[in-house]
């Protein structure tokens, strides 16, 4: 086997074993996403449970503060449910998923600065009526069944990724392992008729040094002398 063949053999398993690694760096990468849409939807429930209760207190006891707290919260939704957005976009039926949480989490907001108006235009007593008639049991399981679902679908493709993960990683360990048996075996080819090239050239050494010094070179043992012994 030539030098350029072994090199091309070692170069195929090179390029294999990156593909299985960067396989592997795929999964990684959709397992972040996952848990990271995960946490999203649960900052927007728990983003929407504070916004229900800074109303509350608004109807209770105004506060100057509240509107600017109220609009805080709402900014924090949005910007989970665009990071939601931009982690769902090649799975069409998550997105809908999200654009439906989008939906009723708009529908609470709406709720709450419309009770904040009436608590300013008309009374303490309208605002909570209206804010208790708006914001039942149902629209809060409405909005956490949502979240619930997401969830199950976020897990379902966490599975799927760490089973693709284990799959890839044994692949990359047995092509590694055989491209070191086949790196040590190339070697060992490459190198013999090395070796036959260097014992020629040794010989030929040597016997140009003793043609050159006049000695003869024999087969025979050497012969000792009496007084040697």
């Amino acid at each position: 086997m030539s030098v350029g063949a072994s090199l091309v053999v070692l170069g195929g398993f090179g390029a294999a074993s990156f593909y299985f690694a960067s396989r592997l760096a795929t999964a990684d990468r959709a397992v972040e996403r996952a848990n990271a849409n995960m946490s999203s939807a649960f900052r927007i429930v728990v983003a929407r449970q504070e916004g229900e209760h800074i109303t509350k207190a608004y109807v209770v006891r105004p506060d100057s503060q509240t509107h600017h707290a109220l609009k805080g919260v709402q900014t924090q939704v949005e910007d989970a449910l665009d990071a939601m957005r931009r982690g769902t976009e090649d799975n069409p039926r998550q997105y809908q998923r999200v654009q439906a949480l989008a939906e009723g989490a708009a529908r609470n907001f709406e709720v709450f600065r419309t009770t904040v108006r009436l608590r300013d235009r008309i009374g303490a007593d309208s605002a909570r009526k209206f804010l208790t008639a708006e914001t039942t049991v149902r629209a809060a399981d409405s909005l956490m069944s949502i979240v619930e679902q997401i969830r199950e679908e976020e897990l379902r493709v966490l599975g799927e990724q760490t089973l693709l993960q284990s799959a890839h990683s044994a692949s990359a360990q047995r092509l590694i392992l055989i491209g070191m048996v086949l790196a040590f075996l190339a070697a060992g080819l490459v190198l013999q008729p090395m070796r036959q090239a260097v014992a020629h050239r040794i010989t030929t050494h040597i016997v140009r040094e003793h043609a050159s010094g006049g000695g003869e070179i024999s087969d025979r043992p050497p012969t000792t002398l009496p007084g040697d012994q």
